[in-house]
């Protein structure tokens, strides 16, 4: 059985997909998160799905919440060490790593990375990202994260980037890949095999420019 998860606001939705009983599948309502929150970011890690950052009724949020699937519970872990939106989540080796985002209401993009190691419940600042930069996307090839697109600060106001940076955990350094054709934010991306799919997104940071 292959189980997929949304979540939507303050709820959570599981959809197991059973093609030879019920080619459709169905969705089924669980537990609601702990926090209503959009523009968060979410990975699983090991048989656990972390949700974390994004907005919250009270602001933008540190906050990481940890589903339980087997139990059907929540739990809740040490904070992220700065409030984060439009950031990203990657597991490399059993490891969660959050990388950029916005760090205020003014929509001021960081370059922060965030090593989280569940064995020892900690936060570590690794290196940071070269493009500061949110609204951007990620996915993990051979061990390495690759970091996409977003928006960035150009003197006062935010613009697209077609930045494509890789990080490299096992030596904490940084490298600079070709840049996408197109600039854009809110995209997303897939991996398959060893492919890096770059898929829709904004351009301009028009809200009416999609891909």
């Amino acid at each position: 059985m292959k189980w997929f998860f949304i979540t939507l606001l303050a709820g959570i939705f599981v959809f197991p997909l059973i093609s030879e009983a019920n080619p459709e599948g169905t969705w089924v309502e669980l537990s609601s998160t702990p926090v209503k929150r959009t523009e968060s970011s979410s990975a699983p890690v090991g048989d656990k799905i972390y949700v974390l950052g994004g907005f919250t009724p009270k602001g933008i949020s540190n906050k990481v919440d940890v589903w339980h699937p087997e139990s059907g519970t929540w739990s809740r872990i040490i904070p992220l060490p700065r409030s984060l939106h439009h950031t990203t989540a990657s597991v490399v080796d059993g490891k969660l790593y959050v990388i950029g985002g916005f760090d205020s209401g003014t929509w001021r993009p960081v370059d922060v990375n965030y090593e989280y190691d569940p064995e020892i419940s900690r936060w570590t600042a690794k290196a940071p990202m070269p493009t500061s930069r949110g609204a951007h996307s990620a996915g993990v090839i051979d061990g390495k994260i690759h970091l996409v697109g977003g928006a960035h600060r150009k003197l006062i106001r935010l613009v697209n980037t077609p930045a494509h940076e890789v990080y490299d955990p096992k030596t904490n350094t940084w490298e600079t890949f070709a840049p996408m054709p197109t600039a854009r934010d809110h995209l997303a991306v897939s991996v398959t095999g060893r492919k890096l799919f770059a898929i829709g997104g904004r351009v301009d940071v028009d809200y009416n420019n999609n891909l």
